[in-house]
């Protein structure tokens, strides 16, 4: 009897582990936040959180989205993205932190690392224009992790769309 019980709590323990690491290890939806007339498709890991100075602001443990529209108060509407990013990191003295203009396929972005609340982060800013609108939506993760979030990044960049 003691055998019997034995192996059924040890084939329970083992099925419990096993229930308990598949469902650690499930990939998060996918899930598309929209703010104004702008979509991006995230995870469902990531919660809107309010940002002073930005249209919106998802975050997650390891990573935070923020978006802004620029709604053409600082900018000409006729300027090229790659001319309103350049401006961007003029404008932010971002090219004393070696940012430049780069791009892939259509997407026209920049990066640099900086220090905040003393953890060293890397950003990838895209830009995009939608009208006469320009926004700009940046990446940000520890740079620790840039080299694993850089492909999930641009996954993310090339999600977003605008409404008619």
């Amino acid at each position: 009897m003691n055998k019997i019980f034995r192996r059924a709590f040890l084939s329970m323990v083992a099925l419990l582990f096993l229930i308990f690491a598949c469902a650690c290890s499930a990939e998060p939806d996918k899930k598309t936040f929209t703010v104004e007339e702008m979509s991006i498709t995230l995870t469902d890991a990531f919660a809107e959180k309010p940002m002073l100075a930005q249209t919106a602001c998802y975050e997650t443990d390891d990573a935070m989205v923020t978006v802004l529209k620029d709604r053409g108060a600082s900018f000409d509407p006729e300027m090229t993205l790659t001319e309103y990013a350049e401006s961007v990191i003029l404008l932010n003295k971002l090219d004393q932190v070696n940012a430049f203009v780069q791009t892939d396929g259509n997407l026209v972005y920049f990066t640099f690392e900086q220090e905040v609340l003393d953890k060293d982060c890397s950003f990838m800013a895209f830009v995009y224009q939608n009208g006469e609108t320009f926004w700009m939506i940046q990446f940000v993760c520890e740079t620790d992790d840039a080299e694993e979030m850089t492909p999930v990044f641009f996954e993310y960049a090339r999600s977003v769309a605008f409404a008619v």
